[in-house]
């Protein structure tokens, strides 16, 4: 199995109104990091192939991105 098909089976990537992205542990069910950067909504968000990077879209019109570090 690979690393990218274990951690994405553990983790998932959200996106909210209140402009907040979210990664949440899917076992556990709970939130393990947040990021701002949106004024609105988050209306897509996608971990980067390598899982090392969230790209967001927001409905201010802004991409946004977060390096992620394990």
């Amino acid at each position: 199995m690979s690393q990218r098909s274990s951690l994405a089976r553990r983790r998932e990537v959200s996106g909210a109104e209140d402009g907040v992205c979210r990664i949440w542990h899917l076992r556990f069910q709970k939130p393990i990091a947040a990021f701002s950067g949106h004024d609105g909504a988050v209306l897509g968000v996608a971990f980067s192939a390598d899982l090392s990077w969230i790209v967001s879209a927001g409905a201010d019109g802004d991409l946004a991105a977060w390096q992620l570090t394990r």
